[in-house]
């Protein structure tokens, strides 16, 4: 199975998309990334045609995506890995393909 993440992160403006496929036969899902994103620009390279299995994507200790994150950009605040995470999810029948969002205010 395939999902799709378009990811806009905020205030930046930048725009990431983030693909995962699913082979059903080791349960893996490749990842291809694109993002106008300098600072996360790293971290896609990095993850660029990368194998992760779900499983270990879902653990803090052993997430070759947070790994990445970690390793290659700054901004801890960046919702992109969280959108890979999504797709990953959705593509491995995990979860649905249900849209989450983030709804910010200052007062």
């Amino acid at each position: 199975m395939k999902a799709v993440a378009t990811i806009h992160a905020g205030a930046c403006a930048r725009i990431t998309v983030a693909e995962a496929t699913c082979d059903s036969s080791d349960g893996a899902c490749l990842l291809h990334i694109r993002t106008d994103c300098p600072a996360f620009a790293k971290v896609a390279e990095k993850l660029e045609g990368t194998k992760v299995l779900p499983a270990q994507e879902f653990d803090w200790g052993t997430s070759r995506i947070h790994a990445a994150m970690r390793e290659n950009c700054s901004h801890t605040a960046c919702p992109v890995p969280a959108g890979i995470m999504k797709a990953v999810q959705v593509a491995s029948g995990k979860k649905p393909p249900v849209d989450a969002s983030i709804s910010l205010s200052a007062e």
